[in-house]
């Protein structure tokens, strides 16, 4: 024992001494810290000081030097000028000085200053050469390059050995080459033609329209060995169905049905159309792929009456049904005998509708309403059983109004969009009252069958004593350990709560609402006062074995107008 425990007083110095060397080494980091923002915080106007002189000397450079490129300028331009200058007075000079030497010599002397003035190192003709050659060279080779770039070019197309034309890029050739392969591949039987193309890049004067893809794709075609003809290809959603001589009477057809569609619509509509998209595109085409327009008008136009059964969902009606089908309640009916108005969720019905070649779509604007569901708040209570519930105030739905677009195809509604949407009402919280009281008694063997009105009032125990007795009972004796919790059997308001000298000892009444009294006698301790309102479930008490008493034990009354009454008759437990 007295190792350990100098073991333990070791330990303890060992430990002392580091966890002090711990909190020195954080001071001594904290005020490290703190001198490396001071540090920092001076540091910072320094090098805003160095960042702005060197914004200043980078400028101050700046002009310094186009000072010196001006100067080097004028140093270029002024020396010649000054040379030349000098030359000029050497002229003057020998011209003065051949005045007096006579006529001859003046004409010497004359002749002698013009060439030096123009012929010498630095006469006028040397300078004006030295200036203007650097500037002629210079704007021809401007000309040059405006010249060059002020020509149009273009792309020129050789295939299969054949020079076709131009065209503006090489984009303009894949293009073409794919529908020339595309037109290929709608052929009857196979067909296969060479792709050997050469582009080059050469100057275009603009003599010959440039090619679009679709011209290139029908010059390409012709010189393949083909049977061709010149037509129209129709093309449903960008895909290829054939090629026909004319276009007009197959889109005349077509506006004709959908006219007629429109016309027999019983609803006011915003847009009436063809779900697809059908296109013509002239060029040159397989004479194979040439159909009769009659054929195509009838393919494209073609109409059936199909019937399909429709599984209804929640809160659907004949009428909600008939309206996604374009029809009307009455029709639903005639395939549907003895239909009623609200159809039960997964009730099956007989639809028709028409079905079109080509899907006829139509849009409507409608207002829409929908409930908005209410939110639920439970408060728990021990006024009630645990499993119970209560609502305190009713729940009321919102409604919300909707403008919608819907649409339709064929006659049937395939997408809703909401356009937009105004709350006509909020809704109402519904609150909930959710039973938390769980006393009972210590065994399920205790029944008891009354209405109900009053909650055991005690937790867990035995009837130990039933009312009236074999000793004229006014009350029912519940046995359980001393502090086990008393509740009040029903809201109301504390009567008494104290001493009774007549055998009760410790004791509380309990006023109802109902008129009835409850009493609760021989307690250890009362925990509510007089005057005090109680809620059903609420501790009022502990039990005890005081007064005239034998045991730890609960007496349990009911009263009114100064009767007793079995307790029995208003408790249910453990009768359901």
């Amino acid at each position: 024992m007295t190792q350990q425990h100098s073991a333990m007083q070791d330990s303890e110095k060992h430990t002392e001494p580091a966890r002090s060397s711990i909190f020195a080494h954080m001071m001594s980091g904290l005020a490290l810290a703190g001198r490396c923002g001071g540090q920092i915080l001076i540091l910072i106007p320094l090098i805003l000081r160095a960042i702005g002189r060197g914004i200043v000397t980078f400028i101050k450079d700046v002009l310094h030097g186009c000072a010196r490129i001006l100067r080097l300028f004028w140093r270029i331009l002024r020396t010649p000028i000054c040379l030349q200058l000098e030359v000029s007075k050497i002229v003057d000079r020998e011209l003065r000085s051949a005045k007096g030497k006579g006529f001859r010599a003046h004409l010497i002397a004359i002749a002698r200053g013009l060439q030096i003035w123009l012929f010498s190192d630095n006469g006028l003709l040397v300078t004006v050469f030295q200036f203007a050659v650097p500037v002629i060279c210079f704007g021809f080779l401007f000309s040059i390059v405006t010249y060059g770039t002020n020509l149009e070019y273009a792309i020129a197309v050789e295939f299969n050995g054949k020079h076709l034309g131009y065209i503006a890029n090489e984009e303009d050739y894949r293009q073409a080459e794919a529908l020339v392969r595309e037109r290929l591949s709608y052929a009857a039987d196979p067909v296969s033609m060479p792709f050997v193309r050469s582009l080059t890049l050469e100057q275009y004067d603009g003599s010959q329209p440039l090619f679009t893809p679709g011209g290139l794709a029908d010059v390409m075609l012709t010189t393949a060995d083909f049977s061709l003809c010149e037509a129209y290809g129709v093309y449903r959603n960008g895909t290829f169905l054939c090629a026909v001589e004319e276009k007009d009477p197959i889109a005349a057809a077509l506006a004709q049905q959908l006219s007629a569609y429109s016309a027999s619509l019983s609803v006011q509509t915003d847009a009436v159309y063809y779900q697809d998209t059908i296109s013509y595109v002239q060029g040159t085409y397989l004479a194979d792929n040439l159909t009769d327009t009659d054929t195509l008008i009838a393919a494209l136009t073609k109409q059936d009456t199909k019937t399909i059964t429709y599984t209804s969902k929640k809160d659907e009606s004949i009428y909600t049904v008939a309206s996604k089908y374009s029809t009307s309640p009455e029709v639903i009916r005639e395939w549907n005998p003895a239909l009623p108005d609200l159809l039960p969720a997964g009730t099956k019905i007989k639809v028709q509708f028409t079905d079109y070649a080509m899907p006829i779509a139509y849009r409507i604007t409608i207002d829409s309403v929908s409930a908005i569901a209410y939110d639920t708040i439970e408060i728990e209570t021990s006024a009630l059983p645990v499993g119970e519930r209560k609502v305190l105030s009713a729940g009321v739905p919102g409604e919300t109004r909707h403008v919608m677009e819907v649409t339709y195809v064929n006659g049937v509604e395939s997408e809703r969009n909401i356009l937009q949407s105004t709350m006509v009402s909020e809704p109402v919280t519904e609150r909930v009252s959710v039973g938390t009281y769980a006393a009972a008694p210590a065994s399920t063997s205790t029944q008891l069958f009354g209405n109900g009105d009053l909650s055991w009032p005690i937790n867990g125990g035995y009837i130990s004593d039933p009312y009236i007795s074999n000793r004229n009972h006014r009350g029912l004796d519940i046995a359980a350990p001393a502090d086990t919790e008393i509740f009040a059997a029903d809201g109301g308001v504390v009567l008494t709560a104290g001493w009774n000298h007549h055998g009760y000892g410790y004791y509380i009444i309990i006023q109802h609402e109902n008129g009835y009294e409850t009493l609760y006698a021989h307690c250890n301790q009362l925990l509510c006062n007089v005057g005090e309102t109680v809620t059903r479930g609420q501790l009022i008490a502990l039990v005890g074995s005081t007064g005239n008493s034998t045991g730890n034990h609960l007496h349990f009354e009911v009263r009114r107008n100064g009767v007793n009454y079995n307790p029995a008759d208003f408790l249910r437990v453990n009768a359901d």
